[in-house]
């Protein structure tokens, strides 16, 4: 938790410590006929598994990229393998966490159609396993994907879809990943009113909350904004 909190306000070199020192205090895994109920062995691997995932963000955040894929094909083998994943509480071990981080790895490594390819299964897994609370960041990341790709109808959609949803089931967090892809589109199309609209939708929910992971993306989308409004000045002080 501090990891990624850490994260979340810019502090990497914390983020990196805190994750570091979590891997190193607990338990790599433990035997495979270890009750799926949360003994504490269960919780010390499912922790390690979460730990490890923190350091390939860190790793892609600071564009280390190689070793970010390393660290989250880690974490997913370990989420595989890991004692008591049938019965997991956490959705690192049911795939999630990590699929869908490792999706946008590959994206950031332009290794879009391996990214769609894990990210659509992410998403029909997180169906079957009934975690409706985590289907709004998947559909954010698919349009990530797509906005990448060049797809902008594709990714309209799907960012449209996550915003959706992440009403219906009371979701926050991408929020303003989802608002902020929106806003660079529709600028792009020169829908400045629309482009704008999204951009302060994504401030609104910061206003609340304050930083948090890839938050970044509504300053970008906001000083693009400013800079096609001719205000070049007020746009460089936001970047």
């Amino acid at each position: 938790i501090e990891s990624f909190a850490r994260m979340s306000v810019g502090d990497l070199d914390g983020a990196w410590s805190a994750a570091a020192e979590a891997q190193s205090a607990l338990p790599a895994g433990g035997g495979q006929n270890v009750s799926a109920a949360m003994t504490p062995l269960v919780l010390a691997a499912e922790l390690h598994t979460v730990a490890v995932a923190s350091l390939a963000l860190v790793a892609q955040l600071r564009g280390e990229l190689s070793s970010a894929l390393q660290f989250i094909d880690d974490a997913i083998r370990r989420s595989d393998r890991g004692v008591g994943r049938q019965g997991s509480s956490h959705p690192v071990l049911r795939g999630l966490d990590g699929a869908h981080a490792r999706g946008m790895i590959l994206i950031e490594l332009d290794r879009l159609g391996e990214a769609r390819s894990i990210l659509q299964a992410t998403v029909r897994r997180a169906e079957e396993l009934g975690t409706q609370l985590y289907l709004p960041s998947h559909q954010v990341f698919l349009a990530v994907e797509r906005f990448t790709a060049g797809e902008w109808d594709d990714a309209l959609s799907e960012a449209q879809a996550g915003l959706e949803l992440a009403e219906e089931v009371g979701e926050t967090y991408n929020r303003v990943y989802g608002q902020a892809v929106r806003s660079l589109i529709l600028l792009h199309r020169n829908d400045l009113p629309g482009a704008r609209a999204a951009a302060e939708a994504a401030e609104a929910e910061l206003a609340d909350t304050g930083p948090r992971h890839r938050s970044h993306w509504a300053q970008w989308a906001r000083a693009l904004i400013l800079e096609a409004d001719g205000h070049a000045g007020q746009a460089y002080a936001v970047l």
